[in-house]
């Protein structure tokens, strides 16, 4: 494993700082274990369990849809650090 989806979590939730977010919320599928726990490592908590949630699957024809559980998950975010705006000193 590299880290990719670390850094990219580490990355989004900088921008959503930097945009004014204060909390970040995301779904995951109950079965994907490995990112559920990498998740909770990086401070998430669980926040709720949808049981009639759906994701697509190909078909022959058209997207055929069938039923999942998904995760609810929040982190709260810090807010920027105020030497980071930039100092008024000079």
């Amino acid at each position: 494993r590299c880290g990719v989806a670390s850094r990219l979590l580490q990355e989004s939730e900088s921008m959503s700082r930097a945009w004014g977010f204060d909390e970040m919320l995301l779904k995951v599928e109950a079965s994907n274990t490995a990112a559920i726990q990498m998740y909770l490592r990086g401070g998430y908590v669980t926040v709720g369990i949808d049981t009639r949630a759906e994701r697509p699957r190909a078909g022959l024809m058209r997207v055929q849809w069938e039923r999942t559980t998904l995760v609810c998950m929040r982190k709260r975010l810090p807010a920027p650090d105020v030497m980071d705006a930039g100092s008024s000193e000079g």
